[in-house]
């Protein structure tokens, strides 16, 4: 199958705009296509806006032999940058958003075997207060800040374990304090 990146004519009479796609080449211009890659609309008075492109699904087309028509070479040619600048940009906040989630599972996991192993040295019968986890975790990391992993509070982190399931907590009414009731793992 010989594919092509070509444009597919969309729009009405006098106001068309064209989609950019993969398309096997026997297909007529407005075919099946493979994958739309894209989007020109000439009517756009800022020329910048005017070509919208997936730059790595289209070098993919091409790493793999699709041929783009004049038109389509000649726009990759003068929009692929900016269209490559603006898809880096979008993809910098998720990895950001991943390395803070990322740390936040690591002061949790942190938390969370501290906490198993209060439970196992003083056994279930005995109260664990948050502020003893929170020593506990300072003595096996010396270094440790809840803040740095993205909470205002070590309260904060431990309402974090327990909306996702891996603490049991009970707050106290007199002191407001938490009480570290046991891990999600713990039966009773």
């Amino acid at each position: 199958m010989a594919v092509r990146i070509r444009m597919k004519m969309l729009g009405r009479k006098h106001r068309h705009f064209f989609r950019i796609v993969a398309i096997d080449g026997r297909q007529p211009r407005d075919g099946r296509v493979l994958e739309e890659l894209g989007s020109y609309d000439p009517q756009v008075k800022e020329t910048d806006n005017r070509v919208t492109l997936l730059p790595d699904r289209i070098k993919y087309w091409m790493s793999v032999g699709a041929l783009p028509s004049e038109k389509c070479a000649v726009l990759f040619k003068k929009y692929m940058k900016k269209a490559e600048e603006k898809a880096a940009k979008t993809t910098a906040p998720a990895a950001a958003q991943d390395r803070e989630a990322a740390k936040k599972q690591e002061a949790l996991d942190l938390v969370l075997e501290t906490v198993e192993a209060l439970i196992e040295e003083r056994g279930e019968d005995e109260t664990i207060w948050g502020s003893m986890v929170k020593q506990a975790v300072k003595r096996r990391k010396p270094g440790f800040s809840e803040s740095y992993y993205g909470f205002k509070s070590f309260g904060a982190l431990l309402e974090e374990g327990r909306k996702r399931g891996l603490l049991r907590l009970e707050r106290d009414e007199k002191s407001g304090n938490y009480r570290v009731i046991g891990t999600a793992d713990d039966k009773g």
